[in-house]
């Protein structure tokens, strides 16, 4: 498999994911915002869950004192996922 560079842009980085990895049925995405920062989760479900991944970074975050008293919090999530459209 030939190495692609990771661009600065976020979107271009899950194109090219997206196209490299998209026909895996266990390849999820999840966008999200950090402390005003637009990031995504990435993954494969088979290695872990976004639950736990979730969970995980929520817990970390919740000790991190840079963090603490913050108005709306350092972690925006969407309530409802954005399914991905499955390919045939």
């Amino acid at each position: 498999m030939t190495q692609k560079p990771l661009y600065r842009s976020l979107d271009a980085n899950l194109a090219l994911l997206e196209e490299m990895f998209g026909r895996s049925d266990d390849f999820y995405t999840k966008r999200l915002m950090l402390a005003g920062i637009p990031c995504a989760i990435v993954m494969f479900t088979g290695l872990s869950s976004p639950e736990k991944l979730c969970r995980m970074a929520l817990d970390m975050l919740d000790r991190d004192p840079r963090h603490a008293g913050r108005r709306g919090g350092a972690v925006r999530l969407s309530a409802d996922p954005e399914p991905r459209p499955r390919r045939a």
